[in-house]
């Protein structure tokens, strides 16, 4: 019997350890080909030699997807090489904690950069790849691509839903006014039994 993904193709990002590792390391077990894209190129090539070594097909991408040029580059040889991309798992990302206060600005650019621009390039490039794919194979096709984008496939048409993009920026920054919304630590009240 044929392994489940076998015939397919995915392109991971922050693939060179954690979640991202585990996940193509996963994929590759149940046979899809699986491009590894992620800063540290040494690491990919461990990755990589570990699904070689079991019988996949791994493709390393040492790339930094904050740029728009490498994230769709990425997207493109994966295509190019391994012959389609059934799958994205935008995993790349970092958080960087401490406090809002005070923190460098720099520090907020990088979180954005990553973890919501070097998101939107790979879904962006990827998307059409994706439907091609999902029409190849005749499959109905609901796919999240690290962002709300609902892919539906009525009556041979393919439906996206527009307002994914607005969105997902819009929730990307929801959660900087919830501190503001909050008195500091040393200005809350305090009950204390008995006072």
């Amino acid at each position: 019997m044929k392994p489940a993904l076998d015939g397919t193709v995915a392109l991971v990002t922050g693939a060179s350890s954690g979640i991202g590792a585990a996940t193509a390391a996963a994929l590759a077990d149940h046979g899809a080909a699986v491009a590894l894209a992620a800063r540290r190129g040494d690491r990919l090539e461990t990755l990589a030699a570990g699904i070689r070594d079991q019988g996949g097909t791994a493709l390393v991408l040492e790339s930094d997807i904050t740029d728009q040029q490498q994230a769709a580059d990425i997207v493109g040889r994966t295509v190019a090489e391994l012959g389609r991309l059934d799958t994205l798992i935008n995993n790349a990302g970092v958080m960087l904690l401490g406090q809002a206060v005070g923190a460098p600005l720099q520090e907020w650019q990088q979180m954005v950069e990553l973890n919501v621009l070097g998101l939107l390039y790979c879904a962006h490039e990827a998307l059409p790849h994706l439907l091609r794919a999902a029409e190849d194979r005749g499959q109905r096709l609901l796919a999240e691509v690290g962002f709300a984008v609902d892919t539906r496939r009525i009556d041979k048409q393919v439906q996206i839903e527009l307002g994914a993009p607005f969105r997902t920026p819009s929730k990307a920054v929801l959660p900087m006014t919830w501190p503001v919304r909050m008195p500091p630590p040393a200005s809350r009240a305090q009950d204390t039994p008995g006072q």
